[in-house]
């Protein structure tokens, strides 16, 4: 709590945005899996990391990231 105030970052929205981004990614992997016709939970964790790396890819090069508030 210290460090994070000492940059200006309010902990609870930090969290939430974090876990939004992890929500979404993960949603767009299920997706994706569904796309390929493939059972997600049937796929190995190499798989799953390939369609992880993937989407957040195709999201960075988007911009659909947050933008970081500046450190004071």
């Amino acid at each position: 709590a210290n460090l994070a105030r000492h940059l200006g970052v309010e902990p609870e929205t930090a969290l939430q945005q974090t876990n939004a981004t992890f929500l979404r990614r993960f949603q767009g992997m299920e997706e994706r899996s569904r796309e390929m016709d493939r059972d997600f939970r049937a796929m190995d964790l190499a798989e799953q990391d390939a369609l992880w790396e993937e989407v957040k890819s195709r999201e960075t090069s988007s911009g659909a990231l947050h933008p970081r508030k500046e450190p004071r």
